[in-house]
Order: C-alpha cells, then structure tokens, then sequence
C-alpha cells in the first residue's frame, strides 16, 4: 500500500514521499505505522533492486478497504485512453534509474523510486487541487512510446536527474536526436538500434550515418545487458526497440555521442512485446 499512519508523528506519509527522508529516521520510524483504513500495525519496505518501488505492508483485517483498493499496476496496459487517464489526474512521472546508479544512491537528493504496484504518492498544488507522482523505469516508459503514440507527444511531467521536463521533449527518437538541441541535456533516447560495432575497447549502438547520435557501452555493460534479456550475443539488440538515457557530447573529433554509464540507464523490450 502507498500510505499509512506513522505512531510517532502522528501523520499519515505516503511511501514515495518517506523514501526520501534521511536513512537514519527511516530506520527509526520505519516498523511504528499503522493501516490507515483498520488501523492494523503497518512497516515501510524500500525500493527493492527488482524494480518495486517504496510501499508499505501489513497484515489487514477482512474488512479493510486498502487490500480491494490495491489493484496492482495502474500502468500493466499502456495505451492512449491510459494516456488520457494520466493527463487527466495530472500525474507526474518519477523517473527510477534503479539500484546503483546516481539516482537511486540513499545519499542522493533525486527520489530513490521503483516502478512497483501501487506506486502513487499526491502532492498538494494548492486551490484544491492534486497531481498524482508515479514512479516508472524505463522498459516501462519504453513500452509506453512504444504503445502509445500520445505518449510521445504527451505534456505530463516526467522528474529526472536534471529536473521535471515533458514527456515529449525529454523522450527523442533516435533519428530526432540532434546536436544543437540535445548537446548536455539528459534525455531518453528510443527507437530501434540499427547497428553496432566495436570502438576504442568501448561498443557502439548507432552512431552512423554521421551525424547520428552514437550510445558508447563498456564491456562489463555488454555483460550486464546479455545475462538480463537472455541474449545469444549482444549484437541481438539490433532490430529492437531500446531506450538509452544519458547526456549526449561531442568528441574530440566531433562525433556525436553518449555514454551509458550503467544498466539502469538502458531497457529494451522483448521480442514479444514488440509491435
């Protein structure tokens, strides 16, 4: 569940938002909750590295109105009355970079998110108003573009590294990615890969004809990526949607590139989820 009642503070936290509190006062709080519909003892879970995001759990009594409410993802069907939806409610998108990456360090002030069931948290706006926050990963987000083409030119709000930025201009097409605008700025990078080779020690994605925008991969990267979506090798990334999120750069002689520092800065979909 995303919201129950802390003893202690005698205020009701929704999950997203007491995932951001500082470690030791998480600990310290964190098993002093109770359900906010039977008032049963309640705990915090975190983020988890399987791409759950921050929740609360308890043991509900047979009357309790959160189990029936809980109805898992509300993101499992992504498509354009989805998308309608989410614009609707004026959600906001919580970008989760996942485990072991800038974002998702406890030391780091960017949301430590997941893309788990129940994944809301509201803020007030003020007037009485109220945008809802969902956290998403990207082979979530890539599924979106992917399904949904007013995704792709949707005006909801996605919060990254660098701050919040709509959803059509921090997702670009691969073959939409250009210098002038893109040069420094973190974005979304999806589409199909159309190549690869290997560069200097480093393998690329894309990157030609010049002046395309090139994704630079390490060898334990390449590791990472085979092991995870069952690859025979990794040239089997090519062909199929992808998404790289990174800061593209210019190099020394005028390439243009980005690097993807870590598995949680990449997703691809499966065969059979592509369409």
């Amino acid at each position: 569940m995303d919201i129950a009642f802390q003893t202690d503070k005698k205020r009701t936290y929704y999950a997203l938002d007491f995932s951001k509190l500082p470690a030791g006062e998480i600990r310290s709080l964190r098993y002093n909750f109770i359900c906010d519909d039977c008032r049963q003892p309640a705990f915090f879970r975190k983020a988890a590295s399987s791409g759950q995001g921050p929740c609360f759990g308890a043991k509900h009594t047979d009357k309790c109105g959160v189990p029936a409410r809980a109805t898992g993802d509300p993101w499992d069907k992504p498509g354009d009355d989805l998308v309608q939806k989410l614009e609707a409610d004026k959600t906001k998108i919580v970008l989760n970079l996942g485990k072991g990456t800038g974002a998702g360090a406890d030391d780091d002030g960017f949301p430590k998110d997941g893309s788990g069931k129940g994944g809301r948290s509201h803020s007030s706006l003020g007037a009485g108003a109220s945008r809802s926050k969902i956290q998403r990963n990207p082979e979530k987000l890539l599924r979106a573009l992917v399904d949904a083409p007013s995704f792709r030119t949707s005006s909801l709000l996605i919060d990254g590294p660098n701050g919040e930025m709509p959803v059509h201009q921090f997702f670009v097409e691969m073959k939409n990615a250009s210098r002038k605008l893109h040069r420094g700025g973190f974005h979304g990078f999806w589409g199909k890969v159309t190549r690869t080779n290997v560069w200097n020690g480093l393998r690329l994605f894309n990157g030609a004809p010049a002046p395309s925008l090139g994704f630079e991969i390490s060898d334990p990267l390449v590791t990472q990526i085979v092991k995870r979506y069952n690859l025979s090798d990794i040239s089997d990334v090519v062909g199929r949607y992808a998404i790289f999120l990174g800061y593209p750069r210019l190099t020394q002689n005028a390439s243009f590139m980005m690097d993807v520092p870590d598995i949680g800065h990449f997703a691809m979909l499966p065969k059979r989820d592509e369409t």
